[in-house]
């Protein structure tokens, strides 16, 4: 059986229809990673302020133990740039002798105002390991800080915040999502009010 040229030219795809399908792939795959980039800076975001709120929350609790002390809680923040670790080890955290596991409220080893300063140190500092730092506020993100006020709305109660900077996840740089001067971060925030 003869087969005749024609019956051929209807098999395959030509060389136009492969390029357009491969045009039509690549977009698909740029907008897939654009969905990907915009799904880590998520993650890393829920990641950020998990962590924010459970050392905010370990502050509230520092606080609670240690009634005597509360009103030398208010006006103490840390910011990382401005404060650095190895100084507040070395003036608030080792000095005050606050970790010992002997230490009491009103003894001469840490009395309740010393004990408030090193409660905001830890949480801001962590752990130390060597002279190398981690755990804490100062390494959540870039510009973290923390910091307790007194709360208008209740007497006696406080405001602990925790703040922290991130990339913005919009698509548009110049756009300023949270009107912070800044099109390239947002500012994030945990609040926790506390009662006495």
């Amino acid at each position: 059986m003869l087969i005749s040229p024609a019956s051929f030219s209807n098999k395959g795809f030509t060389l136009v229809e492969l390029l357009i399908a491969l045009v039509v792939l690549s977009i698909g795959f740029t907008g897939y990673a654009a969905l990907q980039i915009v799904g880590i800076r998520s993650v890393e975001d829920s990641y950020q302020r998990s962590q924010m709120t459970v050392l905010v929350e370990e502050l509230a609790e520092r606080m609670r133990s240690n009634r005597q002390g509360l009103g030398s809680y208010v006006g103490l923040i840390y910011q990382q740039g401005v404060d650095d670790c190895a100084e507040l080890g070395a003036d608030v955290i080792e000095a005050n002798n606050c970790e010992r596991s002997d230490w009491a409220v009103g003894d001469d080893t840490c009395v309740a105002a010393e004990m408030a300063q090193y409660d905001v140190a830890k949480v801001f500092c962590g752990q130390k390991s060597g002279n190398t730092w981690f755990g804490g506020v100062n390494n959540v993100s870039d510009q973290a800080s923390i910091g307790i006020i007194a709360d208008p709305a209740v007497a006696g109660g406080f405001l602990l915040t925790g703040s922290w900077t991130l990339n913005e996840t919009d698509r548009d740089d110049s756009a300023d999502q949270d009107d912070d001067g800044s099109t390239q971060t947002m500012t994030q925030f945990v609040i926790i009010a506390v009662t006495p």
